[in-house]
């Protein structure tokens, strides 16, 4: 590790709310230990930055990765079943956006949920 010199870059996000009828789901899950205990949570918010959906929910022992995937399959769950058709996910797993367009392969232990997911924006 001697000359070991990481490049950082570092980006101001700022939260804005979609366009009207629109809904932005913000997605994220987590396994401490990974694998391990994990949960998922998403909130979806209106364009007056309203939250019209809060969830969360533990999952036992699952990976990071898995997790992260689970998010955002639940939050198209709760937006095909509430008829919302204009959808913005955003995760903080670069992994999974690599993977939802098509620029990396997933992992075995997610194709089911990125198969679903897929199938559910498809029929979007």
């Amino acid at each position: 590790m001697e000359g070991y010199k990481p490049r950082v870059k570092i980006t101001k996000v700022i939260w804005k709310p979609p366009h009207r009828d629109w809904i932005i789901c913000n997605t994220d899950g987590a396994s401490r230990g990974n694998p391990s205990r994990g949960l998922y949570g998403f909130c979806a918010r209106n364009e007056e930055r309203d939250i019209v959906q809060a969830q969360v929910e533990e999952l036992g022992h699952i990976t990071n990765i898995e997790a992260e995937a689970i998010a955002i399959w639940e939050a198209l769950k709760w937006c095909e079943m509430t008829q919302r058709r204009q959808i913005i996910i955003q995760t903080d797993s670069l992994i999974l956006q690599k993977i939802l367009n098509d620029k990396w392969k997933p992992p075995w232990s997610i194709v089911e949920y990125i198969e679903r997911i897929k199938q559910l924006v498809e029929d979007k």
